[in-house]
């Protein structure tokens, strides 16, 4: 007669993100693939949290959680726990797996003209100086509207609009709208 006795723990395949940088208060997908470790086998039941979030199954080892962020911060998801399956394993190796997820804004850093009074129908450059706030990298494509007017990049996160007006007349350029960019 003889008993086999396994010796076993849960083990982190991989992460994944549906995206490494989104803006302020979007919610965001990672899922984490568990297997215990012997066999390959996936870890489909029990209770699994991700630096303490509770997880579900998805099927197939994958577990998800969804994390949003009110302001600009970088989090790394790195902390798996495990209780409650069938086999009873809640030692886990976190096998080096890791992921980081940026919630960020774009800020704007200066508005610039040369002159603040000028000729009626005379042109103005207004120039916006846009940056990411999390690492203050300049905004250098995607689609940029201040005060609804599309602007060109003029290099250096810099971005331009042309304005003239007909008549005497004061106006705040004072609203930024981006899209389409990297991020």
């Amino acid at each position: 007669q003889s008993q086999l006795i396994i010796w076993d723990q849960v083990t982190v395949r991989s992460y994944s993100v549906t995206d490494n940088r989104v803006n302020v208060g979007d919610g965001v997908t990672i899922d984490v693939t568990l297997e215990y470790e012997y066999d390959d086998s996936d870890v489909v039941d029990g209770t699994v949290t991700i630096n303490g979030n509770s997880a579900t199954h998805q099927g197939l080892g994958v577990w998800r959680i969804v994390d949003s962020e009110i302001t600009v911060q970088l989090n790394t998801y790195n902390t798996v726990a495990c209780s409650g399956n069938i086999l009873g394993i809640s030692s886990v190796n976190q096998n080096s797996q890791s992921v980081n997820i940026i919630w960020d804004q774009i800020t704007v850093r200066s508005y610039t003209v040369l002159d603040g009074r000028v000729n009626v129908g005379e042109n103005v450059n207004i120039d916006v100086l846009l940056e990411y706030e999390y690492d203050d990298t300049a905004v250098t494509d995607g689609s940029v509207t201040i005060n609804t007017i599309s602007a060109t990049h003029q290099g250096a996160g810099v971005w331009r609009i042309v304005e003239t007006k007909a008549t005497v007349q004061s106006f705040t350029y004072d609203s930024i709208a981006c899209s389409g960019n990297i991020y």
